[in-house]
C-alpha cells in the first residue's frame, strides 16, 4: 500500500504545501499561474513541481491549443492527478452504513450502497465497516491499494488514539481501540470522531456556518448536544467531550431515552414535514412545542454564554428548522428572562444526510496529510460533488 512515501516535509516543507494547495485548487496551470497562486517565485515553484512529479501528484503536458501569449513556445501545463490516491468517510450512526469516497482533490467520486446492518451494542463487530469501505472501493472500481486513509464518525467520545471514551449506542467500544482494529482490518489508517462534532466541522467548513465566527451547531432533540464554533474551529475541550449539554439534569429531555432514539425521530420528523407542508394538526403543534421546550433552556445558555451570531439545527430535523425556529426563539428570550435580548439567527444545516461523511472526510485529510499526500501541513481540501440520497432516517444521533 502506498503510505506516505512522496516528498518529506523538512526545509522545504511550507513551500511543498504551499505548490500543492496552489495546483490541487487550480487543478492545473502554468509554472506563472502555480507560482502566484502559491506565493512562490517561479523557480521555487519549478522545484516543487518536481518533487510532486516524483511523488506520483502532478503530470505536465504541452499545451498545443492554446499558444504562449507571447507568440513563443508553447506553454507547459501542470496537472494534479487526484486520480493516484483516496479517502473514504464513513458514518456509523443509524441502522446502515454508510460511505462516500473522494479523490486527493476533494471531490466525491462515489456514494457506497447502504449497508445494513450498521453495528449495535448487541452486534459490535466491525466487519459491516470494513465491507462498507471495500464496497464502496469496488462500486467505484478503485484498488484497495489506492486508498490512503479512512475517516469514520460514530457516537459517544473517541479520543485522539482511536479508542472511545463513551459509546453509547455500541457499549463494547469502550473496551478496546476501535481505530486501530478498523485500521487492521480495512489496510489503511482511521481517524475516528464524534458524529456531531464531524457534522459541525462540515457546517463551519462548507455549510451553514462558513463565514460565521462565533456559531453553535445544535443536534435537533429532546435532549440537545451541541458544538460550539469559534473561527471555524470546534471547541473540543480537555477530553473532546465539550458541549454534552443532554446530560446535564436542568436540560435532560423529556422521556428521552437511547433504545427509542430512532422511533422518535421519525415521530417527531412526521409532525414537523406536516407543519411544513401546511396539514399539520393540534397533536402536530404539541409535538413541536414539546420539542422547542426542551431545546429553549440549553440553546438560551449557549446564547448567553457566547452571544454567537449562528445557531443551526443539525441532525434529521434540522431540515425543519422554518418550522422550528418560530417556535424556539420566544422561548429563548423567556428562558433568559432579565438578561439581555437574546436574538440568535437559527438556520438549517445545510448538510442532513451528508454532514457526517464530509466531516469524516475532512478530519482523515486533517490528521493524516502525510499519508495522503506525503507532505506535512497541507490544509484538507474545499469538498465538492458532496451529495448522498436520503434514505428517509436519522443520519447523526448526536452526543
Amino acid at each position: 500500500m502506498t503510505r506516505g512515501n512522496g516528498p518529506r516535509a523538512n526545509g522545504d516543507g511550507a513551500s511543498l504545501a504551499a505548490g500543492l494547495d496552489a495546483l490541487r485548487s487550480l487543478g492545473s496551470g502554468t509554472l506563472s499561474e502555480l507560482a502566484a497562486a502559491a506565493g512562490l517565485s517561479r523557480q521555487t515553484m519549478e522545484g516543487v513541481l518536481v518533487k510532486l512529479a516524483s511523488a506520483g501528484l502532478v503530470e505536465h503536458r504541452i499545451d498545443s491549443v492554446l499558444p504562449h501569449r507571447a507568440g513563443g513556445r508553447p506553454a507547459r501545463l501542470s496537472r494534479f492527478r487526484a486520480d493516484v490516491g483516496y479517502v473514504v468517510g464513513v458514518d456509523l450512526v443509524g441502522t446502515t452504513v454508510k460511505a462516500a469516497l473522494s479523490d486527493l482533490s476533494g471531490r466525491w467520486v462515489q456514494v457506497g450502497t447502504l449497508r445494513p446492518p450498521a453495528p449495535t451494542t448487541a452486534a459490535p463487530d466491525l466487519t459491516p465497516v470494513v465491507e462498507a469501505v471495500h464496497g464502496v472501493l469496488q462500486e467505484a472500481s478503485v484498488p484497495l491499494d489506492l486508498l490512503r486513509a479512512v475517516g469514520v464518525g460514530t457516537s459517544g467520545v473517541a479520543r485522539a488514539d482511536g479508542s472511545m471514551l463513551t459509546s453509547p449506542l455500541i457499549k463494547p467500544w469502550t473496551e478496546g481501540n476501535v481505530g486501530e482494529q478498523l485500521s487492521e482490518g480495512i489496510g489503511a489508517p482511521v481517524v475516528m470522531d464524534n458524529d456531531l462534532t464531524l457534522a459541525a466541522i462540515a457546517e463551519s467548513r462548507l455549510g451553514a456556518l462558513r463565514d460565521a465566527e462565533i456559531a453553535v451547531y445544535v443536534e435537533t432533540f429532546y435532549s440537545p448536544a451541541a458544538r460550539i464554533m469559534i473561527d471555524g474551529t470546534v471547541v473540543r475541550g480537555r477530553r473532546r467531550a465539550a458541549g454534552e449539554l443532554g446530560a446535564l439534569k436542568a436540560f435532560a429531555g423529556q422521556g428521552f431515552g437511547v433504545s427509542t432514539y430512532f422511533e422518535d425521530m421519525a415521530r417527531i420528523g412526521a409532525s414537523l414535514a406536516r407543519l411544513r407542508d401546511g396539514t399539520g394538526t393540534a397533536a402536530d403543534e404539541t409535538e413541536r412545542d414539546r420539542l422547542a421546550d426542551a431545546l429553549a433552556p440549553p440553546l438560551a445558555a449557549l446564547a448567553l454564554a457566547l452571544d454567537p451570531e449562528l445557531v443551526a439545527l443539525g441532525g434529521a430535523l434540522g431540515r425543519y428548522a422554518e418550522v422550528l425556529a418560530p417556535a424556539l426563539l420566544p422561548r429563548i428570550g423567556e428562558s433568559a428572562a432579565g438578561g439581555p435580548p437574546l436574538h440568535p439567527d437559527i438556520v438549517g444545516a445545510q448538510f442532513v444526510a451528508e454532514g457526517v461523511l464530509a466531516g469524516a472526510i475532512d478530519q482523515a485529510f486533517e490528521h493524516l496529510p502525510e499519508r495522503i499526500y506525503g507532505i506535512e501541513g497541507i490544509e484538507p481540501p474545499l469538498q465538492t460533488d458532496v451529495s448522498v440520497p436520503q434514505p428517509g432516517e436519522p443520519v447523526s444521533a448526536g452526543g
